[in-house]
């Protein structure tokens, strides 16, 4: 077994042949931890450190005698073959194909490229790149397609739609794509395409689908395939698909000719990705998830199955995985709540399940891990409600689904009481408040008149008509747009708006004047205002 991970030093890599894991540190980064899938014979690791590249390259053996593929019926060769559809081989060795895509579709994607105007695309520099954590800056210089412009979308679910029966991703995978545009000086530096960036998935296998009309090696914007046996430069030829596993170091050259517009170099270019699902093999593995992500105010999911696994929880586990990587918005899933597996009966037993010869699966989902966490600790769990989150014990056939799975987890990752605070420069938050069904209720009062009777009173309510509604306190100085998007000022404060996101009820705003003409809030009015909304909200 034989890969690559990125490095500024060899000192940087600690291998517990013990445990079976290698941990890579970085400075001001969290560890990246490997499993191993066999015991590995420690006189025959082999560990070489290329410092031009910042790459580690480390090549392990088993001992004698072990299997290095896990057994069938397991967590692991499940997750790695993807139930029938997938295979248990690794992603083939870089390959170009002209006649794996249609034809007809190349042009028309060409056509929609050649379209999109000047605005459409947005300029990647060294300067402004996307910062991966745990990856160092590449030099480039090129046009991506903003994904936000009209058209975008579309043409993009159509490629998708395309490479998935041509790439044949696992049932838990999915695609990426994205598409670019090189123009004279446009050039892409040395890169391997780890780390992701993201807190949902790896890429597992990357392709380049090349657009390009009559192009030659003269006019440079070659790809280089810096790992070949000797580096080869390959022509982006229409309608060629080029495609190779990662890690692979690669680039693309200059462009040298004055090749812009519709003559420029078009690609739609992205990756076969791996839902982020973490593995725990023991209690002790669960309470440090738990107490970790919670410093990150991420929630945590959890799927505890039974081994070896049966036909019905195969499908459970692949449903669970691939919700890491569904769409909130802008942002998926796994952001927003940190995915982990587990077949461990310590974790059963601390879940409150008893061991029994029938299969069956169990959900729990930590809204607050590390409330979890000190509860688990305190007094173990019988089924049901836990300090910080909840447990499912008993999946109905409706639950197991991929649809059942996200109701679960969407009801129960979330804080409702006590009331949170409202961020808007939060991004992810944001978003997930457009994309989430429950009514919100922002109640914009300034700090300094949140007394303890006023935040009780609210904390009781949010308890009360969770989850059809959710609270969320917000300082009228920091949320100044968001009241400007219910046509409030901050001189209205303190009043309230509810707010239906997905629904019918829209949105409707309580103002209250006192006496003297000031804006107030009157508590019992607004009791009885949370209580029809709990109501109209079902």
């Amino acid at each position: 077994m034989s890969f690559k991970v990125a490095a500024k030093a060899q000192d940087d890599l600690q291998v517990d042949l013990a445990s079976r894991r290698i941990v890579l540190e970085d400075k001001g980064i969290a560890p990246v931890a490997y499993e191993l899938p066999f015991p590995v014979d420690p006189e025959r690791c082999v560990v070489r450190f290329r410092p031009g590249r910042q790459l580690l390259t480390i090549s392990l053996k088993p001992v004698s005698g072990c299997e290095a593929s896990p057994a069938s019926g397991s967590l692991e060769s499940l997750l790695r073959e993807g139930g029938p559809r997938g295979g248990s081989n690794p992603a083939p060795p870089l390959s170009v194909s002209s006649d794996l895509m249609s034809r007809s579709l190349a042009q028309e994607v060409r056509r929609a490229l050649c379209n999109f105007p000047r605005e459409a695309w947005q300029l990647a520099t060294t300067r402004n790149q996307p910062r991966c954590q745990g990856a160092a800056d590449i030099s480039m210089r090129f046009h991506r397609l903003l994904r936000q412009h009209p058209g975008v979308q579309s043409l993009k679910n159509r490629v998708e739609k395309a490479l998935n029966e041509v790439l044949l991703p696992r049932r838990h995978e999915c695609i990426l794509v994205n598409f670019s545009k090189y123009e004279l000086g446009d050039f892409l530096g040395s890169h391997p395409d780890i780390p992701s960036g993201s807190a949902s998935y790896e890429r597992r296998q990357a392709f380049v689908w090349h657009l390009s009309d009559g192009w030659s090696e003269d006019d440079g914007g070659l790809f280089i395939d810096e790992e070949a046996a000797v580096p080869q430069a390959l022509i982006p030829e229409f309608n060629a698909l080029v495609t190779f596993p990662v890690p692979r170091w690669h680039a693309v050259s200059k462009v040298k000719a004055a090749r812009e517009g519709d003559q420029a170099r078009f690609a739609a270019y992205g990756w076969v990705v791996v839902p982020r699902v973490e593995r725990l093999k023991s209690q002790t593995e669960l309470l440090e998830l738990l107490e970790h992500k919670g410093g990150t105010s991420l929630a945590v999911a959890i799927l505890w199955v039974e081994e070896p696994l049966q036909s019905q929880d195969e499908d459970v586990v692949l449903n669970f995985a691939s919700l890491a990587m569904s769409e909130v918005g802008k942002h998926t899933l796994g952001e927003l709540c940190t995915f982990a597996i587990t077949s461990q009966q310590d974790i059963a037993r601390l879940w409150g399940i008893p061991e029994s010869r029938n299969p069956q699966a169990a959900l729990g989902v930590f809204s607050d891990p590390v409330g979890a966490a000190k509860d688990f600790v305190r007094r173990g769990l019988s089924s049901g409600s836990v300090a910080g989150g909840q447990v499912f014990s008993h999946l109905s056939e409706e639950q197991r689904s991929k649809k059942g799975l996200r109701d679960l987890i969407d009801s129960a990752r979330k804080i409702f009481c006590p009331c949170q605070e409202l961020n808007p420069f939060d991004e992810l938050l944001m978003d997930d408040l457009h994309h989430s069904a429950e009514v919100k209720v922002f109640v914009f009062i300034p700090f300094r008149d949140r007394v303890d009777h006023i935040i009780s009173r609210f904390n009781a309510w949010a308890l009360a008509v969770q989850p059809r509604l959710r609270l969320f306190f917000a300082e009228p100085s920091d949320t100044g747009s968001v009241m400007a998007d219910f046509g409030l000022t901050t001189e209205d404060a303190p009043t309230a708006v509810a707010y239906d996101t997905l629904g019918s009820l829209g949105h409707s705003r309580l103002k209250d004047f006192a006496s003297g003409g000031q804006p107030t809030l009157d508590m019992d009015v607004m009791k009885q205002r949370l209580g029809c909304l709990a109501e109209a909200a079902g």
